[in-house]
């Protein structure tokens, strides 16, 4: 059925097509043989400039691609590593004898992630913490500080993936014995 419509079609584009196919062997047959060979170098060149451009494109395409999923790849490890210690530490009890002021909070907090002016808030037995652009390991480093020296763990946290790699903005929440 369709070999049938499409045949059909083709017979009604040749007669349209024959005084244009005429026309142009007329104009190639009053060339000269170099001009021939010219003419059919040129083309070959044109057909392989346009194969060859298509070919960089996808190659390129393909390597960005490669690029995302690999910075994909990494989100993910760096995600699934975060929850794994996140799940840890949730498993331990808070300790209840060593607790910090905001003093010392604010100093590991700049020792640690190497900021000038860290936001650390302590308001109503509630710590806040918020540190923007920062290195995802430095901040597991901070976690775990906190976590031994203090026995603090998140009650609420926002890890958020920076445009630059590796790099990730803290909003952390701890609840403090007064």
């Amino acid at each position: 059925m369709t070999l049938a419509i499409v045949k059909n079609k083709l017979d009604k584009i040749k007669p349209l097509l024959a005084p244009k196919i005429k026309l142009i062997k007329s104009k190639w047959e009053q060339l000269l043989p170099r001009e021939r060979l010219l003419l059919v170098g040129l083309s070959i060149f044109v057909v392989l400039a346009l194969v060859y451009v298509m070919i960089g494109g996808l190659v390129k395409f393909r390597n960005n691609l490669d690029i995302e999923v690999n910075n994909l790849k990494r989100f993910s490890l760096y995600s699934t590593q975060a929850a794994q210690t996140y799940k840890q530490l949730s498993k331990v009890e808070v300790n209840k004898v060593n607790t910090p002021n905001v003093d010392q909070i604010k100093s590991d907090v700049k020792q640690v992630l190497d900021v000038d002016n860290p936001n650390v808030l302590l308001q109503d037995s509630q710590l806040s913490i918020n540190v923007p652009n920062v290195p995802f390991n430095k901040v597991m480093m901070l976690l775990d500080q906190f976590r031994r020296s203090y026995g603090m763990y998140p009650s609420q946290i926002n890890i958020i993936r920076q445009s630059q790699d590796g790099y990730v903005s803290l909003n952390a929440m701890f609840w403090v014995n007064q």
